[in-house]
């Protein structure tokens, strides 16, 4: 029923997605075309005027905010959007359908929380693409394959990189922490609507609150340590690295924020 859930959440949100991504892309291209394009005349042009300035880097300028303008919006749409269909479809009018399935609460909370980190990784895997459309309007595509045909160094150093166990941890490490700030929010939603009056005063409220004290919670293992004298905690902690503890921070996190959660809608669910 899980995956139903997740086939049921991107099936709402995808259409918007593969719109800006593909606007996104097709930008990509013009704006390698008319960088191209602006190079060779500079090139043409330095050679007699040091001053010359050329209409074509102006349009440069104005694609390239405009590539930027849409991957700002696609990463607000995977974002706001997640917040507004958990909003919408468990603290509204929707909640009673949907609290009314045969699923578990926490497969509801679940499926939204996987489906954003999907899109987190589809978004990353999109700026990729662009990449390749920028490279592509450049018209250097054929040389860049033949490039890499040529010479497979490249991917070794990539699988190399890819498989190494720091990059694997990175990549964690950023995707449960944006997983953790979505939960947060959830929370926050979950905590106002608790009260009958004044809901999104007391989300702001919470979201401050905990934003205060759980980067606090970075200070726990050094007061344990300063307070009970635990050695071996302490010379554990100095073979971690910081990306290691930051990671364990964040998976520790998510499971609080996603229990929270679940408690709220399921105990203490006060439905608009």
């Amino acid at each position: 029923m899980l995956a139903k859930l997740i086939h049921f959440e991107f099936k709402s949100t995808y259409k918007l997605f593969l719109i800006l991504i593909g606007a996104e892309f097709l930008l990509s291209i013009v704006l390698g075309v008319s960088v191209n394009t602006n190079l060779k005349i500079m090139s043409d042009r330095l050679a007699y005027d040091p001053f010359y300035t050329s209409n074509s880097s102006t349009v440069s300028f104005i694609l390239v905010l405009m590539v930027v303008g849409i991957v700002f919006a696609t990463f607000m749409m995977i974002f706001g959007s997640s917040v507004q269909r958990f909003h919408k479809n468990l603290l509204s009018g929707q909640g009673y359908l949907m609290h009314t399935l045969p699923v578990t609460t926490w497969q509801l909370v679940l499926s939204k929380v996987i489906t954003y980190m999907i899109y987190v990784v589809l978004f990353v895997l999109a700026q990729l693409a662009c990449l390749v459309g920028m490279i592509i309007g450049t018209g250097q595509f054929i040389d860049f394959i033949r490039s890499l045909y040529l010479n497979f160094d490249w991917l070794l150093r990539a699988v190399k990189i890819i498989l190494d166990l720091g990059f694997i941890e990175l990549c964690a490490t950023y995707l449960f922490s944006a997983s953790q700030f979505l939960l947060l929010i959830y929370l926050c939603y979950s905590v106002g609507n608790l009260f009958p009056e004044h809901r999104l005063l007391v989300g702001i409220a919470t979201f401050i609150i905990l934003g205060i004290v759980v980067p606090s919670l970075f200070q726990v293992p050094s007061i344990f340590v300063v307070t009970f004298g635990a050695v071996q905690v302490m010379n554990a902690l100095n073979q971690m690295s910081y990306q290691t503890m930051t990671l364990i921070y964040s998976i520790i996190m998510n499971v609080i924020f996603f229990a929270a959660n679940v408690y709220i809608l399921r105990y203490h669910l006060n439905l608009e």
